[in-house]
C-alpha cells in the first residue's frame, strides 16, 4: 500500500545541471521524485529548431548511480562533477531490456569541491530511491545504502565452454554499475562449488550467481543443504545465467517473471534483488539423500542426457543427436511407480507449474508409444505439445517412489547420474530462494 506522500509523489530535490544531447551541451532542470527522476531543457530559444531535450528515468528500471570528477578525453581544466544513472528499461516491443546511461554535468561557481559534494548528495538520494529506501535531507550523504556481496561461480568447461566469456560481457558490467562486490570462483572440478558453499561464511554473502548449466546449481543447493546452518543458508538467493547445454532453471525463471529470454533481463532481477521461493524435492537413492530443483529422469530422456555427455561442446544440439541415435533402437523400460496425489492441484499440467507451487509433476510415457510418436514427443515437448498425446500422462503429486525392474539402466537427478535402483522423492515447498520477480499468473 502506498503512503500518502507516495500517492502524491511530491518532488524530493531539484536543481539545474547540464546534459550532453546529440553532441550539444544543454542546461536542464532536474527533479527527483519518489519513483523517478525527470529533466527538461530550460535554455531553448524560440528560434531554435532543435528538438527540446526532456526525459525521465524510472527507478524501477534503474540499477545504479555513479559520480566522478572527469570523463575520459576531457580537459585538465574540467571542473565539472559527473552524475551518471544506469537503467535497463524494456524496449517497446517487449523483447529485450536495453542499456541506457544518463549523465549529468554539475558546475556551481567553478568550485570543484562544491560540484562533487552536490553530485554525492544526489547520488545518495538516487541510490536510496533505486533501492527503495527513504531519503532524508538532514542525514545527507551519511545515509548511504548498504552494498551487497555476491559469490559468482563460473564453470569454464560447461556446455560449449563459453561461460567465462558470457560473464565478462553484460553481467560483469551490470555488477559494476550496481556497485555490487563479488568474489569470482572459476570451478576446477566436480564438487568444487559444493565444497565452497558448504564452508563459506554465511554472514559475508548476500547472494550467489551461477554461470553454468543445471549441474552446478545442483551442487550449490546441496552444498547449502549440507551445512549445519542449512535452514538459513538455503534462503540465500541464487541467480542463474546460461552457461551449459541445459539451462532449464534460467529459462523457467525468465518465463515465470515474464521477462525476455535475455542475459540482461536475468541480471536485472539479480541486481535489483527480486526474489521468489523455489520448491525442492528431497530425493533418496540407494546410497544417499540429495535435493533436486529440476527433475528426476528414468528411461529414454535419461539415457539421452547421460549418453551425450561427451558431446557437451555441441550445446543443445547434443540432445538432438542423442535422441536420433536412441530412436533407431527404441527401448522399453519396466518398473513400478507409487505416488501420493496432490489433491489441491486439480487439472494442473507441467506448463502451468510454478517455481513454488508445492507440486511434483510426474510425467510418464507408456509402452504404446512407437518411434514416430516418440519423435513427435521430443520435437514438441518445448511447447508442451506432447501432453495432448494419449501415451503421455501427468500426475500431480506430493511424493513418489520408483522401483525399476529393467536392468541395467540410468536414473538422473537434475541431469546428474545417480545409483541405479529404487528411488523416492518428497516435495518441500518454497524451501530455497532464487532471484526472480514474482508475477501473478493471468486470470488471478
Amino acid at each position: 500500500m502506498q503512503s500518502e506522500a507516495e500517492s502524491v509523489d511530491v518532488p524530493i530535490m531539484h536543481d539545474t545541471f547540464k546534459l550532453t544531447f546529440n553532441k550539444k551541451i544543454v542546461e536542464c532542470v532536474v527533479t527527483l521524485h519518489l519513483t523517478y527522476i525527470e529533466y527538461h531543457q530550460v535554455d531553448k530559444e524560440q528560434d531554435d529548431n532543435s528538438v527540446l531535450v526532456e526525459g525521465s528515468v524510472k527507478f524501477e528500471d534503474a540499477i545504479g548511480c555513479h559520480t566522478g570528477r572527469r570523463k575520459k578525453k576531457s580537459s585538465k581544466d574540467d571542473v565539472f562533477a559527473y552524475l551518471t544513472i544506469y537503467s535497463y528499461p524494456m524496449k517497446e516491443n517487449g523483447k529485450k531490456r536495453h542499456h541506457i546511461s544518463t549523465c549529468f554535468k554539475i558546475n556551481k561557481n567553478n568550485d570543484v569541491r562544491e560540484n562533487q559534494d552536490i553530485a554525492n548528495l544526489w547520488r545518495v538520494a538516487l541510490l536510496c530511491r533505486i533501492r527503495g529506501i527513504d531519503f532524508s535531507h538532514e542525514l545527507g550523504t551519511n545515509q548511504y545504502p548498504p552494498e551487497h556481496r555476491y559469490i559468482v561461480f563460473v564453470n569454464p568447461k560447461s556446455g560449449t565452454g563459453k561461460a567465462k566469456k558470457i560473464f565478462k560481457k553484460v553481467p560483469k558490467r551490470m555488477l559494476k554499475e550496481a556497485e555490487i562486490e563479488y568474489t569470482l570462483v572459476l570451478t576446477e572440478r566436480a564438487g568444487h562449488a559444493y565444497d565452497y558453499v558448504k564452508e563459506m561464511k554465511l554472514n559475508q554473502v548476500d547472494g550467489i550467481i551461477i554461470v553454468s548449466g543445471d549441474g552446478l546449481i545442483h551442487e550449490v543447493i546441496n552444498g547449502l543443504m549440507n551445512r549445519e546452518d542449512w535452514q538459513h543458508a538455503i534462503k540465500l538467493p541464487i541467480g542463474v545465467l546460461p552457461g551449459g547445454s541445459g539451462n532449464a532453471l534460467y529459462q523457467s525463471i525468465l518465463y515465470e517473471s515474464k521477462e525476455p529470454v535475455d542475459i540482461a533481463s536475468a541480471m536485472f532481477m539479480i541486481v535489483k534483488r527480486y526474489t521468489s521461493k523455489l520448491d525442492l524435492v528431497s530425493v533418496t537413492t540407494l546410497k544417499d539423500k540429495r535435493y533436486s530443483f529440476l527433475s528426476v529422469g528414468w528411461g529414454l530422456l535419461a539415457d539421452v542426457d547421460i549418453g551425450t555427455e561427451k558431446y557437451r561442446k555441441l550445446g543443445a544440439a547434443r540432445f538432438v543427436l542423442g535422441a536420433v541415435k536412441h530412436l533407431t533402437k527404441l527401448k522399453y523400460y519396466h518398473g513400478k511407480f507409487h505416488y501420493l496425489p496432490n489433491a489441491t492441484k486439480e487439472n494442473f499440467v507441467a506448463p502451468t507449474s510454478r517455481l513454488n507451487d508445492g507440486t511434483i509433476y510426474l510425467q510418464t510415457i507408456d509402452s504404446t508409444c512407437n518411434r514416430k510418436t516418440m519423435l513427435k514427443i521430443l520435437s514438441t515437448q518445448k511447447e508442451a505439445g506432447h501432453l495432448s498425446l494419449s501415451c503421455v500422462d501427468v500426475f500431480p503429486c506430493k511424493a513418489f517412489r520408483l522401483e525399476p525392474i529393467t536392468s541395467p539402466g540410468i536414473i538422473t537427478v537434475d541431469g546428474e547420474c545417480v545409483d541405479y535402483g529404487t528411488i523416492q522423492g518428497e516435495i518441500f515447498p518454497g524451501l530455497s530462494r532464487v532471484f526472480c520477480r514474482s508475477v501473478k499468473p493471468d486470470g488471478s
